[in-house]
């Protein structure tokens, strides 16, 4: 990647609907650059474009994350089975006393404690320790 690619990907990180014509302008190149850079960069480095929902829309969410100790022997299994819970939006490894944590997203207390209570019948799983976000501060 090259200083065009890493400032393209910053400003389509800002606005992924922004026009060809305005990043091309914003980049200082011609807009056939743009469409090679986007080109190479969908095929090698972006995985999808994506939306941000109004923090309006969030705070009628209810989010969790969830910490995930799981025995070692169960963990290549973990990611299939809570790929299939939908309010899992993503699952990170982590280090120290869990091995994994979870961020749920679901539309009310009810459908997130179904899906807790899904969580912790996995196979494998040692223990969980669940943290219900109450706001966001910043979002990057």
């Amino acid at each position: 990647m090259n200083d065009i690619d890493n400032r393209l990907l910053k400003l389509l990180q800002h606005n992924s609907r922004c026009s060809i014509t305005d990043l091309a302008s914003k980049l200082g190149v011609s807009r056939i650059t743009v469409k090679q850079h986007m080109s190479r960069l969908e095929k090698n480095t972006i995985e999808r474009y994506s939306i941000e929902l109004k923090e309006l829309v969030l705070t009628q969410q209810v989010r969790a994350i969830v910490f995930i100790a799981v025995e070692q022997r169960w963990s290549q299994a973990l990611a299939a089975k809570l790929r299939t819970i939908t309010s899992v939006k993503s699952l990170d490894s982590i280090s120290g006393e869990y091995d994994y944590v979870a961020h749920l997203c679901a539309d009310n207390t009810t459908e997130l404690d179904h899906d807790m209570d899904a969580i912790s019948q996995i196979d494998g799983i040692l223990r969980t320790m669940t943290s219900v976000i109450l706001s966001n501060k910043f979002r990057r």
